[in-house]
């Protein structure tokens, strides 16, 4: 019912007839997205890109940023990729790798933090360097961690550091704190500490 009533939002009933649902469910959404690729291809490549983020298994944290819910504690700099991806749908030579590229948050408006999948790496853009040039984060999600709390271990107190350790699913934030409060190269050392085995768990 979900899948119908979604289609109804989607399609012009009036130029295209509905097809019998009664189908499975992976060829119920495999008719849906082959139909909207031709009537309405911007909706059906933000259910893909939606889909391919939620394959990533990565904290909800992610879904929020994108849907521009998150809560105002991870701060301005964490904002939905949305437009960006838009663009580059239109625009796909504008970076080099976006057909495997997953968005997670843009910064200012030209900065573009995401996951490049054949490749497992989470890197990061910017428009302005051109198609080409890219900066690699690291190759999990501990290490991408490293670079998301560098900034909020600057700013942020240490109740609002262990908000934001539930909300981005870091496992032991009193270690890390204990970790900056202990290390004076700490900010140069964040991603390979985190990567280095100190979560618990790994994405």
């Amino acid at each position: 019912m979900k899948s119908r009533n979604l289609m109804d939002f989607a399609l012009d009933k009036k130029k295209i007839k509905p097809k019998d649902f009664a189908l499975s469910e992976v060829e119920s959404k495999r008719y849906f997205t082959s139909v909207l690729l031709t009537s309405k291809p911007l909706i059906a490549k933000l259910l893909i890109i939606m889909n391919r983020l939620d394959n990533l298994n990565l904290p909800k944290i992610f879904s929020l940023i994108w849907y521009d819910k998150a809560p105002d504690i991870i701060g301005s700099k964490f904002g939905s990729p949305r437009k960006m991806y838009e663009i580059l749908s239109e625009h796909p030579d504008g970076f080099c790798k976006s057909d495997q590229l997953v968005p997670l948050w843009e910064n200012n408006g030209h900065e573009l933090t995401g996951y490049l999948e054949n490749e497992n790496l989470y890197i990061s853009w910017a428009y302005e360097d051109g198609p080409n040039d890219y900066e690699v984060l690291s190759n999990s999600y501990k290490g991408l961690l490293g670079h998301i709390f560098r900034s909020f271990l600057y700013s942020k107190s240490e109740a609002e550091l262990k908000e934001l350790g539930q909300l981005f699913e870091l496992q032991d934030i009193e270690g890390l704190i204990d970790f900056r409060n202990n290390n004076e190269k700490w900010e140069d050392e964040i991603v390979s500490f985190l990567e280095s085995g100190y979560q618990k768990e790994e994405k």
